[in-house]
């Protein structure tokens, strides 16, 4: 629990170092406990820790840090039931595992999940239009960093 506090906590620094995060411009906000218990409690699954932390830190709002998807709370309610219109719809024969947490979509042709059973850190899967799913990263806190990585590079160039 401390490695994952630790984490996200280093995590939004960096954000704020890099002004992705700023009170003024690019505020951030976090869950309450009483909405990630309402996320848990609507899927009936207990959500890994290290997202719990993200959701505290960062769950309704992260700036100007993956801004134009779907991450927060409250689209994150209905984030599984969108990925599934959208599995049907590309006729997929892949079906979400009952434990798994739609938590990213990106303009309704891709999404993000784990497995809420797979540990306090748990791999992401990525789902596209058209393609087959595939995991993506090891770890959660993987997943962040890499996105960070990707935003950087993308205000680089």
């Amino acid at each position: 629990m401390k490695k994952t506090n630790s984490f996200m906590h280093d995590f939004v620094q960096h954000l704020q170092d890099l002004g992705l995060v700023d009170t003024d411009r690019y505020p951030a906000r976090g869950c309450n406990q009483e909405q990630i218990t309402e996320i848990e409690n609507k899927f009936q699954i207990t959500l890994p820790q290290i997202y719990k932390d993200y959701l505290a830190a960062i769950g309704q709002k992260s700036g100007d840090f993956l801004r134009g998807s779907d991450f927060w709370y409250p689209e994150l309610l209905t984030l599984r039931e969108d990925a599934e219109i959208l599995l049907q719809e590309d006729n997929s024969p892949f079906k979400l595992p009952d434990k798994a947490f739609v938590f990213g979509m990106h303009q309704g042709y891709q999404f993000f999940y784990f497995d809420t059973l797979a540990g306090d850190d748990p791999p992401v899967y990525h789902y596209m239009e058209g393609e087959a799913v595939k995991k993506v990263n090891d770890h959660y806190s993987e997943f962040l960093i890499d996105m960070l990585s990707d935003e950087i590079e993308v205000r680089e160039s």
